[in-house]
């Protein structure tokens, strides 16, 4: 995987993990993986989560995660599976309260919008 500076690689495994962040915070599955990039970790994370544990309805991943094929078969063509929430990019760790607070609704993305304009959109 790669190192902090970008300079090298580190010989290591990935470890993926699906935590409820609807109140309890449990984690609900945890694996590792050999794949050193998350994008293809996304539809497996939501597979992780068993049935008789809980119904996955959403899901929340960061930037690293973010693969139009991935979100398309996880939300499934009909639009009923699970919502996909991922970062379209990167943004700095200091948020203020006012950045958090409920706005107007953005306009809705055109019809001929790129999954990653349509994801930025729905963020």
């Amino acid at each position: 995987m790669k190192a902090g500076n970008d300079k090298h690689f580190d010989q290591a495994d990935n470890a993926q993990g699906a935590v409820d962040i609807e109140g309890s915070m449990l984690i609900l599955d945890e694996r590792v993986t050999q794949n050193v990039n998350d994008r293809e970790e996304l539809i497996p994370d939501v597979a992780s989560v068993s049935d008789k544990t809980r119904e996955v309805t959403d899901g929340l991943a960061d930037t690293g995660f973010f693969s139009e094929a991935a979100i398309k078969k996880i939300e499934g063509p009909d639009e009923k599976g699970p919502t996909a929430y991922v970062a379209t990019g990167k943004t700095g760790h200091h948020v203020r309260v006012t950045h958090l607070e409920k706005k107007t609704e953005p306009p809705k993305a055109s019809t001929e919008a790129s999954m990653k304009e349509k994801m930025s959109q729905h963020l």
